[in-house]
């Protein structure tokens, strides 16, 4: 975007700023071009899989062009499996945001019940929550949840940030 001949009038009014944009197209261009020779050295120093794929049968019996159009599907097998995992990551991300939001809520209530305070501290709130009402906090599904959640804040993370909110709002 930043290269167009639109872009670069537009936002480059002043000489300064168009030989801004220059310059900075310049060294991008400059960089591209290093990768690439860095690139090209890389795949130079893999000879032996040329080597390999030489002399292996299962290649020799297909042409270069299909072995390429194969090499290419793999490639875009692997993008797609990339692709997938991120939106595995990202819908894991977002079901764990709503566990700990969900724990959250439950001792936004325990506060309002005066169960939980600034004083309150984690083993208390276990222990104390459990003889007080016949279950304990670890039988709430809001608690089984966010514990088998594999990043993020835990239950523990969670309860001291409540404490410390209750404690700003003491000062």
């Amino acid at each position: 975007m930043w290269n167009s001949p639109l872009v670069l009038s537009s936002q480059a009014s002043n000489p300064s700023s168009r030989q801004d944009l220059e310059s900075e197209h310049a060294k991008a261009l400059e960089e591209q071009k290093r990768n690439t020779v860095e690139y090209l050295e890389f795949l130079k120093s893999c000879d032996f899989i040329k080597d390999l794929l030489e002399t292996d049968e299962r290649c020799s019996r297909l042409e270069k062009i299909d072995r390429l159009d194969i090499f290419q599907e793999y490639i875009r097998d692997l993008d797609s499996e990339e692709e997938q995992r991120k939106l595995r990551m990202e819908e894991l991300r977002k079901v764990e945001r709503k566990n700990r939001d969900e724990f959250r809520k439950l001792m936004e209530e325990h506060v309002a019940a005066g169960i939980v305070n600034a004083k309150t501290n984690w083993r208390d709130y276990c222990i104390n929550f459990s003889s007080s009402f016949l279950c304990s906090i670890k039988d709430f599904a809001a608690y089984l949840v966010v514990s088998s959640n594999t990043s993020g804040s835990t239950a523990k993370d969670l309860f001291t940030d409540v404490l410390d909110e209750l404690e700003k709002r003491v000062i």
